[in-house]
């Protein structure tokens, strides 16, 4: 198990490197593949991620230690007892080897459950790129209509915070900066969306002093309250 903590700790590191310098398609890559290995990944800003097992994972890996430690009681029951009791002790390794077989049902059965949501990238308007990080149920965005949206947004060079809150305004009228008319369209109520906002879409030459400065490309992560 260390060597494939290791294993995904390293590719982690590399899938991290490359969101730092927007090489999405490689950081796309090593999430399919470290999702595949059972990993489930949270990104805490654009260059920055933690990551758990997902449950079934877990599951897999108890079995197999509980297995690893039955096997000693295996052998030193055989080496102590007589060769009149081999026949006995025959009938117990099989019920100890069959003795698994339930909770591998049991993961098989729950393992769908458990499958994390792949997220789902859409390149938009502008350079504006919107990475769907949690599927919604509700109404959708749709364009003059009043949305309510929760946010945090940080600057894409350095993940430095620059603001967080709550916002109400309607939708392609021009109330926020362009990259946000243009990103949160068509997301649904509950929906959480990391949104990569190019400086021309956002608050440009000018900056937004003194927390933006000038050029400067955005990150926002957007979930969706009302529409």
């Amino acid at each position: 198990m260390d060597a494939l903590q290791a294993t995904v700790e390293k590719a982690c590191a590399k899938r991290n490197a490359a969101r730092s310098k927007k090489n999405y398609a490689v950081a796309d890559e090593l999430r399919d593949m470290l999702t595949d290995m059972g990993v489930v990944i949270q990104d805490t800003s654009p260059t920055t991620s933690s990551w758990t097992w997902s449950k079934a994972a877990q599951l897999e890996g108890t079995s197999s230690e509980e297995e690893e430690e039955a096997q000693p009681e295996d052998e030193e029951s055989e080496s102590g007892e007589d060769d009149d009791d081999e026949e006995e002790d025959d009938d117990d390794e099989s019920e100890e080897e069959e003795a698994p077989a339930p909770p591998t049902k049991k993961r098989a059965a729950e393992a769908p459950a458990e499958e994390p949501f792949k997220k789902k990238r859409k390149e938009m308007r502008g350079g504006v790129v919107a990475t769907i990080l949690k599927p919604g149920k509700g109404a959708a965005a749709a364009p003059k209509r009043r949305v309510t949206m929760k946010y945090a947004g940080t600057l894409a060079s350095n993940g430095k915070q620059f603001d967080a809150g709550k916002i109400t305004f309607k939708l392609g009228a021009g109330e926020v900066i362009k990259g946000w008319d243009v990103g949160c369209a068509g997301m649904q109520v509950g929906e959480r969306r990391q949104l990569f906002i190019p400086s021309k879409m956002a608050y440009g030459a000018r900056g937004a002093p003194p927390d933006i400065p000038k050029h400067a490309d955005l990150n926002f992560d957007c979930v969706l309250l009302k529409a």
